[in-house]
């Protein structure tokens, strides 16, 4: 069993009743780059899936501004290139809710 699927293991027999996790785009955040937020609860390895992810999907992070809120948290990923179409927000979307 690789390490990723220990972690995500472990995440799922922990994870509590907390309120489910979302993404939320914001356009205007930054003049060269579109802002992708999560908001999620906590886990161990969860940046780790998470930015994997978006790898796997082809997305192109210039940057990254992660916080831990108590149990949750709200994690910022800059993706390079303009507004991408609303199949490539659905596809990234999927990505990072799936590693969640």
């Amino acid at each position: 069993m690789s390490v990723t699927q220990r972690l995500r293991g472990r995440a799922l027999a922990s994870r509590g009743a907390g309120a489910a996790p979302r993404v939320v785009w914001h356009r205007e955040a930054a003049t060269d780059a579109v802002l992708l937020e999560l908001r999620a609860a906590d886990a161990a390895g969860l940046l780790y899936r998470v930015a994997c992810a978006l790898d796997e999907a082809g997305a192109l992070v210039r940057a990254a501004r992660i916080s831990t809120l108590g149990a949750d948290v709200v994690d910022a990923f800059y993706l390079v290139g303009g507004w991408p179409d609303d199949a490539t927000r659905a596809r990234l979307e999927a990505a990072v809710l799936a590693a969640v």
